[in-house]
């Protein structure tokens, strides 16, 4: 049976040398009444001995090397187009994070909604403050959201050869 050698085991190694290297060590051998030559296991399994009815036994190569580079497939135009998207929203995400956290924003909202329910005459300070820092997120906020709604319109009009050299402005702070 012909032994199978994929390419990746090889590692630069000039395989079929190898194997007849050792083939012509093991003709040479018949001869001798020395030990027999060794070689790695795989170089040993690509030589067969082959009986032959009187006279000496003969050694031949029987092996194929299988090609088991990967094959790359290029991306798709929407793949490249999907990734660029991705890396804007994940930019965008730290743009927003860096104004405000989600767990604080969430307790700024609590509580400039509660404020803004109480009649003015009723608010106090604190409730102001919460109030005009919470209008100073959003506007932050805001600012982020709509630049990056920007770039993402940009990107979807882009073609395919400008896609991957596009890069986008960085996001207000």
């Amino acid at each position: 049976m012909t032994l199978k050698v994929y390419k990746s085991q090889l590692a630069g190694v000039d395989f079929a040398a190898a194997v007849e290297g050792h083939r012509q060590a093991l003709l040479a051998h018949r001869f001798t009444g020395d030990a027999a030559p060794t070689a790695h296991d795989l170089i040993a399994s690509a030589v067969r001995r082959v009986p032959c009815e009187g006279g000496p036994d003969d050694f031949v190569s029987d092996f194929e090397i299988v090609d088991d580079t990967p094959v790359v497939v290029p991306p798709t135009p929407q793949q490249v187009r999907d990734d660029l998207i991705a890396r804007l929203r994940s930019a965008e995400n730290v743009a927003a994070l860096a104004v405000l956290g989600n767990g604080a924003l969430r307790l700024l909202s609590l509580d400039a909604r509660e404020a803004a329910m109480k009649p003015l005459e009723q608010r106090t300070a604190a409730d102001t403050a919460a109030l005009d820092r919470m209008q100073s997120v959003t506007d932050r906020r805001t600012a982020i959201d709509r630049h990056a709604a920007t770039i993402e319109a940009a990107i979807e009009l882009l073609p395919f050869d400008q896609l991957t050299t596009f890069e986008f402005e960085p996001f207000p702070s």
